[in-house]
């Protein structure tokens, strides 16, 4: 299999690696369903990809609020 020496850095453990994709793939499998969803309502297509592009740059877990105890 061929790396890329940027890609395979051994700073980065197994598990942040894991994270990542982890993270990743609904956002993958969700443009793919947009993409799909682009051939019959293509406006409908364009505010599902801009909400996951929201879901991926928003990072969520930085902005919840703590909760009461």
């Amino acid at each position: 299999m061929t790396t890329c020496s940027a890609l395979d850095r051994p700073d980065v453990s197994d598990t942040g690696l894991a994270a990542v994709t982890a993270g990743i793939a609904p956002g993958l499998a969700l443009y793919v369903v947009m993409t799909a969803l682009g051939l019959f309502a293509p406006a409908l297509a364009v505010v599902g990809y801009l909400a996951i592009a929201g879901y991926i740059i928003v990072p969520f877990h930085a902005v919840r609020r703590p909760s009461p105890r």
